[in-house]
């Protein structure tokens, strides 16, 4: 649990490139087989599913390690993760917009 919580965490430099886009691509993959118009949104829904279970496994990875030497999770971390997660769902929509991130047109639905 402590391997997952830790890839799946903002702490790792690699989590957004490795880890979070890919979940959120493959997720969105899937509605843009429903309709394409869904691509964008299950994108961004995805982005930031993987990044709230990467948090919730990360504070009980920490809990179960730590205990009782663990900082309670308070509203001004909960505020800084809030605005980062912001910060790169933006990114992810415009690299959308831009056609760099895209459902693949020659995929035949």
């Amino acid at each position: 649990m402590g391997i997952i919580w830790y890839m799946l965490s903002p702490l790792s430099w690699w989590n957004d490139l490795f880890i979070n886009f890919p979940i959120a691509y493959a997720f969105a993959f899937l509605f843009g087989l429903i309709n394409k118009s869904l691509f964008l949104p299950a994108m961004v829904l995805g982005y930031w599913l993987s990044n709230i279970l990467g948090f919730i496994l990360m504070h009980k990875g920490i809990g179960y390690i730590a205990k009782e030497n663990q900082p309670k999770y308070n509203k001004e971390m909960l505020l800084r993760d809030l605005y980062y997660s912001i910060i790169y769902s933006f990114v992810v929509i415009i690299l959308i917009m831009e056609d760099v991130i895209m459902f693949p047109d020659s995929f035949p639905i």
